[in-house]
């Protein structure tokens, strides 16, 4: 495992919804645009990825569940996967014969990851919605903490990896929600960005039932790994 280098810039339209992923992670150009059908529609997020690799992927949303399925392909490998949702952030993803799931204790503040190839605990502190906890899969162990600011948007992803430390600093603009992503992240978690901003709590048009960090870094480690085994 190494840590990737992002500089990455989510440009946010206010009113639409759309998006314009741009920059570099891991060394390798980004270009990306999200399109929204509508507050109870669903995404579609297509482009450049990763040094001309391409992806092309629908996000469908149910009016009462919020998003439940993504279909589409990531340099010509077939995405099919659903997510079953439950009220307080708990999901049940499935993608290629693997399984992800969050589950949430009543009061929120303890989660815990299962599934074929990631898990792992996180605590949350309800008040700004710190995170902290670690991630493990195939032998690696990554420990994290994320330190949200409610009032500007900001946060910090910190942690270590096998490679050693690692640290995303997410600032966002206050008009438009704009988000600027530099630092680095584990290597498998290279979809964050594309998670955070369809999936996460920060975004033009809320989801019903959306997903908090620490949540998305377990699911984009999961969703590496089983199109990496395509």
């Amino acid at each position: 495992m190494k840590n990737l280098p992002v500089k990455l810039t989510i440009d946010r339209h206010r009113t639409n919804g759309s998006a314009l992923l741009r920059g570099r992670v891991d060394n390798k150009d980004v270009s990306l645009s999200v399109t929204r059908g509508g507050p109870d529609a669903g995404a579609r997020v297509e482009g450049s990825w990763l040094a001309g690799e391409s992806l092309d992927l629908t996000f469908n949303r149910d009016v009462y569940q919020g998003y439940n399925r993504i279909d589409g392909e990531v340099n010509g490998r077939d995405v099919r996967a659903t997510m079953a949702r439950g009220i307080g952030g708990d999901t049940d993803m499935r993608l290629d014969g693997g399984r992800f799931e969050v589950d949430r204790d009543r009061t929120g503040e303890n989660v815990e990851v299962r599934g074929s190839e990631v898990t792992g605990r996180v605590r949350r502190e309800l008040s700004e919605g710190d995170e902290q906890g670690e991630f493990r899969l195939e032998g690696e162990r990554i420990r994290f903490s994320i330190d949200r600011d409610p009032r500007s948007g900001d946060f910090a992803i910190a942690g270590k990896s096998s490679a050693g430390p690692f640290r995303l600093n997410a600032t966002r603009e206050r008009r438009d929600g704009d988000l600027s992503l530099v630092g680095s992240l584990p290597e498998g978690c290279d979809m964050f960005p594309i998670f955070w901003e369809i999936l996460g709590d920060d975004k033009n048009i809320p989801d019903r039932n959306p997903l908090y960090p620490a949540s998305l870094l377990g699911m984009s480690l999961f969703f590496d790994q089983k199109i990496s085994d395509q």
